[in-house]
């Protein structure tokens, strides 16, 4: 007897076994959020679609683990504050996704930007499956600083 079901890349599913990579992935997420024919439309349900209209892509959406089709929550915007004269940007994502790379770009003007890779510290857990990246600049606050999360789509 069937106890359970989940996503699965597998045609037809594979009851009592859940594909946890499958679910953890950019194609399983849209799996559960669209149906076929938005997902042909890669402007509704592709990684740089934004199906709410918010002005948020897809692609953050779903590294927030949340649902395409409601406006991004707060907590899950990146924020930035200044620490000891330099600037540090927190983005909050979902800790189970195998396919993403999360960084952050700082510059003094919006057109050049120095890309850092490597969250500082351990990840803030909140519980719910999210976890908050401290991202810091590696340049110390000049007149103005500017940064912004990347979220990138790589194969898991």
């Amino acid at each position: 007897m069937v106890s359970g079901w989940a996503l699965s890349r597998q045609e037809g599913g594979n009851p009592n076994a859940a594909d946890v990579v499958f679910a953890s992935q950019f194609e399983g997420w849209q799996r559960e959020h669209f149906n076929e024919e938005q997902i042909a439309q890669t402007g509704v349900s592709g990684p740089l679609g934004d199906a709410d209209g918010d002005g948020f892509e897809n692609l953050w959406s779903y590294a927030a683990g949340q649902d395409p089709w409601k406006n991004l929550r707060a907590e899950f915007l990146p924020r930035a504050e200044m620490h000891a004269g330099r600037l540090r940007l927190f983005v909050r994502v979902r800790v189970d996704a195998v396919d993403l790379q999360i960084a952050a770009d700082f510059g003094e003007d919006l057109v050049s930007w120095s890309r850092v890779d490597q969250a500082m510290g351990a990840p803030v857990d909140h519980g719910d499956g999210t976890q908050t990246l401290v991202f810091e600049d590696v340049a110390e606050g000049g007149v103005r600083r500017f940064g912004r999360g990347q979220v990138i789509l790589s194969s898991p």
